[in-house]
């Protein structure tokens, strides 16, 4: 053994990426483990799948290349080889599952790489159970196509294997070889950015993990470690310029090719809002929501609990590693594992879930890994088996949380398409839809939702109190899920007004479910508004009133 760090390195351990690959599937009680995990996080979504927010507009999103001028290209390029726009979620969310899988391997054989020493079968399930199981997935996995999460969790560790062996070539030589990874690492990532933007922050969070981990494992200070990790820095700063041009690029020829309206979106990459009035406002409100989103609801939730375990792990092993190492640059690169994660909110001033779940899997997953391996260093058996048995604990939690979020937003989508079943019935039984458009005005009650526990924090939870308490809803759920929650047919309704019209996609929805219906125009649906204000909402009697020259449903104001 050599050095004194904080992770030991072996002398004689440094196979390649691949080679540990291939090493970690023939491990059979990590393959069975970490499948059981899976089943146990994703087998309600497998077998029970809904259609939801988004998949309604699969078509418009896949063949019709709404992804590609909103700079998602590679799914549209995919559409174009692949069937995809037809809505196929049974197939979709398996593959997905088996990519998670897929990429948690690559990250622990990535992780083992860096460390230059062997994870033991434990040590890689528990960095792979949090990284698969973390309940935040559901944010994009509700999605169909997942927003090509596993896709892009597999090729970000790839990426940034061939940076850090980039910056282990010696300054004098391997220039052919330089370029080739520099084309490569820049290749991976600017497909994985384009399938979803928040992979930058997972890019990110991997580099100031890797330049962490590589500065503690050993008390090798010469200048040689320190010019390695600054051409690191560099190449991956590179890499990541590269490929934010490129996605750029690729998205303004496909602009030029799709015709579809796009003027509603503004781009999460977009740092405007730092120079426009308010912005010091709009700070204070980023970090009030950081703190009703993440860390009061975090005293309650499994997952958020372990991202608040991992900030103040993180934080800490960069105090540790100052102070012995006499380095501020370990602090500094804490910091950055930190703040990398919810990079993307700093930069578009908005705090969404579903942008920084892609890198939070990672960021938990890697401090549940770094404190195992620090337990595995004590002498004490019982020590280690008590830690073993505590983070099995949470591990169990993580997936018994993800599992309620799919089967919560399950039960809520259902009890939505009872309420569009019903609407359907009394269309199709009393009113001319082929001869009047009709016009959906508000949204139903909350009441008619079904909003199954498994997305709620309930007072029966350990830390609910606390967590209620600073919320100021005591005695109120405490709502952790963000996409899981959103409701279909307000959101159908409000749906891409600029391609599809008055009422969005809920035309289509009915459509779906077997009842056509004429779409109205934006001067009635002005009139129809006024209407509604005097009638009844769903489902009392005289919700639907049939006028002149369209039909009127009022869902409520819900």
């Amino acid at each position: 053994m050599e050095g004194s760090g904080v992770f030991l390195r072996t002398r004689s351990f440094k196979p390649g990426l691949w080679s540990t690959v291939f090493e970690l599937i023939h491990r059979k009680w990590y393959l069975i483990g970490l499948a059981l995990l899976a089943a146990g996080g994703y087998g309600f979504r497998l077998s029970h799948p809904v259609s939801g927010v988004d998949d309604i507009c699969a078509g418009l999103y896949f063949v019709d290349g709404l992804v590609a001028i909103i700079g998602r290209w590679p799914l549209f390029l995919l559409g174009q080889l692949f069937p995809i726009g037809h809505y196929a979620p049974f197939l979709m969310d398996l593959l997905g599952v088996f990519l998670m899988v897929a990429a948690a391997i690559l990250w622990c054989a990535l992780l083992q790489h860096i460390l230059d020493r062997p994870l033991s079968t434990w040590a890689c399930l528990v960095f792979s159970g949090a990284f698969v199981n973390f309940a935040l997935n559901s944010e994009v996995f509700i999605y169909y196509l997942h927003n090509g999460a596993g896709l892009g969790s597999c090729l970000i560790p790839l990426s940034l294997y061939l940076v850090y062996s980039d910056r282990r070539l010696d300054l004098k030589s391997g220039k052919k070889r330089h370029v080739l990874l520099t084309m490569g690492a820049t290749a991976l990532l600017t497909v994985a950015i384009g399938l979803y933007e928040s992979f930058a922050s997972v890019f990110l969070t991997g580099l100031c993990l890797i330049v962490l981990a590589d500065g503690l494992s050993l008390d090798r200070m010469q200048t040689t470690k320190w010019r390695r990790t600054a051409l690191l820095l560099c190449y991956s700063a590179r890499v990541m310029v590269y490929a934010m041009a490129f996605r750029g690029v690729i998205t303004r020829i496909l602009r030029g090719w799709i015709s579809l309206d796009y003027s509603y979106y503004r781009s999460p990459l977009s740092v405007s809002w730092l120079f426009q009035p308010g912005a010091g406002a709009q700070l204070h409100q980023l970090w009030e929501s950081f703190l009703r989103r993440y860390l009061y609801p975090g005293l309650a939730s499994p997952s958020l609990f372990l991202v608040l375990v991992a900030l103040a792990g993180f934080l800490l092993v960069g105090i540790v590693g100052t102070a012995r190492k006499k380095r501020a640059t370990f602090l500094l690169w804490a910091v950055g594992v930190c703040l990398s994660p919810f990079a993307l909110s700093l930069i578009s001033g908005e705090l969404q879930m579903q942008r920084s779940c892609q890198a939070l899997p990672l960021f938990a997953g890697a401090a549940l890994l770094g404190g195992w391996l620090l337990a595995e260093r004590w002498k004490n058996r019982w020590t280690k088996c008590a830690v073993a048995a505590l983070i099995a604990v949470v591990l169990l939690n993580v997936t018994i949380e993800i599992h309620g979020f799919f089967s919560g937003n399950y039960s809520l989508r259902m009890s939505e398409y009872r309420i569009l079943d019903r609407v359907a019935a009394d269309l199709q039984r009393d009113y001319p839809l082929a001869e009047k458009p009709v016009l959906f005005v508000g949204s139903p009650n909350a009441r008619y939702y079904v909003l199954d526990p498994g997305l709620l924090i309930t007072q029966d939870r350990l830390g609910y109190s606390t967590a209620s308490a600073l919320l100021g809803i005591e005695g109120s759920p405490i709502s952790v899920a963000q996409s899981p929650a959103i409701k279909l047919i307000p959101w159908a309704g409000q749906a891409f007004p600029g391609i599809y019209g008055v009422n969005g996609c809920l035309p289509q929805i009915f459509a779906q479910q077997g009842c056509p219906v004429l779409r109205g125009t934006a001067a009635q649906y002005a009139a129809a508004k006024e209407i509604a204000e005097t009638m009844p909402e769903y489902p009392k009697a005289g919700y639907i009133k049939e006028m002149e020259t369209f039909i009127i449903v009022h869902f409520g104001e819900g």
